[in-house]
């Protein structure tokens, strides 16, 4: 890989940053929900109208034909300016990527240009009380009904659920192999059929993730994605989408421009770490931003990866909780005063109060680990 853009790379950023100039302002902010703050309707109206909802997917689906490289341009820059994309991240990279790269055709053309579109909103439905990072333990049941399948079971943890159309639904389909990889499905479900209750959990960080039940809901047999009782892979590769962490380094690089700013501005006391500290931060970012550029450059090229994205997950994830800690010591007592601006002030706090969504979201360290170790290095289990 040559560690350099191409032409058509940095017009496409340019791009992007004169949309944020342009589109990202006051008015965003002051629509964001006060429960859950990484969310504006208004913006994500906004992406989809200037074709950023979806754009790696072919232009008959609603999409650009971007690539890879193009997606992690376009994140990089948002989350460098704070923008809200908690629908579009779930829209697009959980849900409608998972169509757009297991489902068949026809549900390819039902529903990539309805999300394209903006037209609905997606979250995706995986955790549950007793099968967090132990997903072979997850119970929720989906059993044949006609031409059907009926859902029940519990779901946890589901950013988005409150404000979403649609889910992507991990279910066992075959309940007798709780335990093991095998006998789970994935569905697409109506986030408003009858028998499905979604209440509020909230999280230190202030904003609202959900507990989701289903109580005998139906699903359409042909919204069943992928292969009937193989969907254990399937839910491995949307992880990957998740992992690759393209997001993160706009806002890690975010952070560590302000805190640079601060130090020029009022330099730390003689024998302080902070410089030393900021100066590993800064190496930091720049790796794992070569290295998600360079994931995303061999998606593009066809290859499958799931290991590296565990490598990213990991790294970036860590880098953050790095950030905000060095942030709150550059900020002194300061840091400690929470803000209700949507914006920079208050960045590192928040981010501190955040930091187990950012660790445990999308597997725990220990898991990202155990799939380097294993999938990556080839090492033994014990």
């Amino acid at each position: 890989m040559d560690l350099t853009f191409e032409p058509q790379h940095d017009e496409f950023r340019q791009e992007v940053r004169a949309f944020i100039a342009r589109e990202l302002t006051e008015a965003i902010y002051a629509d964001l929900s006060k429960e859950d703050e990484s969310y504006s309707p208004i913006f994500h109206k906004k992406l989809a109208a200037a074709g950023y909802v979806g754009m790696q997917w072919p232009e008959k689906l609603g999409g650009r034909g971007r690539s890879n490289v193009d997606m992690a341009i376009f994140y990089e820059e948002m989350n460098y300016a704070l923008a809200p994309l908690g629908a579009y991240t779930g829209s697009v990279v959980f849900v409608g990527q998972s169509i757009a790269t297991y489902g068949n055709n026809e549900q390819r053309a039902r529903f990539l240009p309805r999300i394209a579109a903006g037209e609905v909103t997606c979250c995706w439905c995986l955790s549950e009380p007793e099968a967090g990072s132990d997903l072979m333990n997850l119970q929720l049941r989906a059993v044949p009904a006609g031409g059907a399948y009926r859902l029940s079971g519990q779901k946890i943890f589901t950013s988005g659920a409150h404000r979403s159309d649609m889910a992507l639904v991990a279910t066992r389909t075959q309940p007798d192999k709780v335990g093991t990889r095998d006998g789970v499905s994935l569905f697409v479900v109506d986030m408003r059929s009858p028998g499905i209750t979604i209440r509020p959990l909230w999280s230190m960080a202030g904003w609202r993730v959900n507990q989701c039940f289903f109580d005998n809901v139906e699903a359409p047999a042909e919204n069943l994605l992928g292969r009937k009782d193989t969907g254990w892979n399937h839910i491995l590769t949307t992880l990957g989408f998740e992992r690759s962490a393209i997001g993160k380094v706009g806002f890690l690089m975010r952070g560590y421009d302000i805190m640079h700013r601060k130090v020029m501005t009022s330099p730390p006391a003689a024998g302080s770490r902070v410089p030393h500290r900021l100066a590993q931060l800064r190496a930091e970012i720049l790796t794992c931003r070569w290295m998600n550029y360079q994931i995303a450059w061999r998606q593009d090229q066809g290859e499958d990866l799931f290991w590296e994205a565990s490598l990213s997950k990991l790294a970036t994830s860590e880098l953050i909780y790095e950030m905000s800690d060095l942030g709150m010591e550059v900020d002194g007592l300061a840091g400690l005063r929470r803000s209700n601006s949507h914006g920079a002030e208050g960045l590192f706090e928040k981010t501190y109060r955040t930091i187990p969504f950012y660790l445990i979201g999308g597997g725990t360290p220990e898991i990202q680990r155990n799939a380097i170790a294993m999938r990556g290095l080839n090492l033994p289990k014990r």
